[in-house]
């Protein structure tokens, strides 16, 4: 299992850095190592500390576990369920096979390709979209109650 964490941390250091446009002394320099340290974590000869770890995670904008990679059911399910929400919506989703990094084709049937982006950004797009409804009903409720209950 310690295997499989080191390959899961060395591919999401790499995969995280390269989305920012990051070199290695780039990320190197926020997390206060040098850059042989990042090629060394990317090519699986070591892992960064766990405090790196955590300042790693910020810089990447991420929650620890998914540095780890043991998360990757929760994402595929999740991704799963915004590719449904996509269709319920009139879009298609299909891999962009243009691309290495796990990138996906938003397809429109008036517009054909209308968006082509990473997994993960899908995800996180429409799950604030999710968090915006999930607010905004929260908010309605409690003007409603407000209104219930001043309104005497």
């Amino acid at each position: 299992m310690l295997g499989v964490i080191r390959e899961n941390i060395s591919r999401n250091i790499t995969k995280y850095r390269t989305q920012l446009g990051l070199s290695q002394k780039e990320l190197g320099s926020k997390v206060g190592v040098k850059p042989s340290t990042v090629s060394n974590w990317e090519q699986g000869a070591n892992s960064p500390d766990i405090e790196v770890l955590f300042e790693l995670c910020k810089v990447f904008n991420i929650p620890i576990d998914e540095i780890y990679g043991v998360d990757e059911d929760v994402t595929e399910y999740k991704f799963i369920k915004i590719c449904d929400l996509l269709e319920d919506s009139g879009f298609t989703v299909e891999p962009d096979t243009t691309n290495d990094y796990d990138y996906f084709l938003i397809n429109s049937p008036t517009k054909g390709t209308v968006y082509s982006m990473q997994k993960q950004d899908l995800i996180d797009r429409v799950e604030s979209i999710i968090n915006e409804g999930e607010e905004y009903k929260e908010r309605f409720i409690i003007d409603k109650i407000k209104l219930l209950f001043t309104s005497k």
